[in-house]
């Protein structure tokens, strides 16, 4: 007698993110500065911005680090180059992490104070943001989508170690070359549909410039930068780095122009007219090179000055004020 044979499909893998560092601090730079923050550095870049406070030069790593406290004894973060390189460079590979979506989870709510972890009911909930930084964590897109999905389940369920009575605002940060993948789309969708943030899902857009060292061709995608607009409720904003001289403002101008597609030989009214025509809906903001306080010394002022009379937003670089760009914070 024949017997059917159910055949037993294998569990799917649990979601897991590669990253450097997880910790809480108050976000530094954009609209969202001095917000009490949670960051998730992910772990790998496409982009090197080895010329950041190089002279035209690149800076080389030679020595790689163990722990995040030799990465701050190298200098990794104040001495230039990518501030972050120990979040994607080879020599930094031993920083990296692995873990499930859910652990994840549970270490970010374990990181928060005790008022935004258990939020008074008659008390509205104090807001926080969740920022997925790196690195490039858009080269994560199907590992953030599954955190996004998770986090509203969780919302939902009211479990005793999600006890907010909304979900936190999330920042992603790019540099804008990478497409925006229809999991993600999906995800962010269904996240903005569960909360009741005005934006729930903001993109910080760091289009580097030719003080980063990258090529234009490489760093500037318009098709990657026109995908983030595929939902109707996400907050995008624009943020350069700049020394403050009219150069690197012309340059902004120009990369603008090409992220939103000009057609037109760029000309100073030509342009003028695009930016005036953005400004409304999304935002640029400038914040000056550097790294260390002796350099934002130098260049805050000039920046700030500079977007004064171009009518951009100035951004100040917080953490490096208060911590002195310090790892984990």
């Amino acid at each position: 007698m024949a017997h059917n044979v159910i055949q037993l499909q294998p569990k799917p893998p649990a979601a897991k993110i590669q990253y450097t560092e997880l910790f809480y601090s108050l976000e530094g730079e954009g609209p969202l500065v001095g917000m009490p923050t949670v960051f998730l550095r992910f772990f790998g870049c496409n982009l090197t911005c080895a010329g950041f406070g190089m002279n035209g030069g690149k800076k080389e790593h030679t020595v790689g680090a163990n722990t995040l406290e030799e990465v701050d004894a190298l200098g990794i973060t104040s001495t230039g180059g990518c501030d972050s390189a120990y979040s994607w460079h080879p020599l930094f590979k031993n920083l990296r992490k692995t873990d499930t979506i859910e652990s994840i989870i549970e270490k970010i709510y374990e990181l928060l104070p005790a008022n935004l972890r258990n939020p008074q009911t008659t008390m509205p909930d104090p807001t926080w943001v969740l920022s997925l930084t790196g690195g490039e964590p858009l080269l994560h897109q199907k590992a953030i989508a599954a955190m996004l999905h998770k986090l509203v389940d969780l919302g939902n369920a009211s479990t005793d170690w999600l006890r907010m009575r909304d979900l936190p605002r999330i920042l992603i940060e790019t540099n804008g070359t990478q497409v925006l993948q229809i999991e993600l789309v999906e995800a962010i969708t269904r996240y903005q549909g569960r909360s009741t943030q005005v934006e729930p899902v903001v993109f910080s857009v760091s289009p580097k410039l030719s003080n980063s060292g990258e090529d234009p061709s490489v760093a500037l995608n318009p098709r990657a930068f026109r995908s983030l607009f595929a939902t109707e409720q996400e907050s995008i904003y624009l943020k350069y780095v700049s020394d403050g001289s009219i150069e690197s403002f012309e340059e902004i101008q120009r990369a603008t122009e090409i992220l939103f597609g000009s057609n037109e030989e760029p000309t100073s009214e030509t342009g003028a007219e695009i930016i005036a025509s953005m400004l409304g809906w999304v935002p640029i903001y400038v914040m000056p090179e550097g790294s260390t306080v002796e350099q934002l010394r130098v260049t805050a002022p000039k920046v700030a000055k500079m977007c004064m009379q171009r009518g951009f937003n100035y951004s100040p670089r917080l953490h490096v004020d208060l911590f002195g760009n310090a790892v984990g914070t």
